[in-house]
């Protein structure tokens, strides 16, 4: 299966031991690279390699898990940009 990359951003745990953690939430995607496409790839391959796969699903109480909400509203409705839908689903 071959990946098409359209837009890809990375966000950051601040996490100390016993402690909450805290965003550090990129504000514009990533520029494309070849660097960013092998990335992707060996991210892609390790978890065709992992054993247990399965299928999650979504919770249907969206109020308080918003997962699906968000992804259906940038990707079904388009009503959200990527670097947005990004740091909503961060917030979860």
């Amino acid at each position: 299966m071959e990946l098409t990359t359209t837009a890809a951003i990375a966000h950051k745990i601040i996490k100390a031991q016993h402690a909450e953690g805290t965003l550090q939430l990129r504000d514009s995607t990533l520029p494309p690279s070849n660097s960013l496409d092998r990335l992707i790839d060996e991210i892609h391959a390790a978890y065709k390699k992992r054993a247990g796969k399965s299928h999650g699903a979504f919770e249907p109480d969206e109020q308080n898990y918003p997962t699906a909400a968000n992804l259906r509203e940038h990707f079904q409705q388009q009503a959200a940009d990527f670097v947005a839908t990004s740091h909503a689903l961060m917030q979860t």
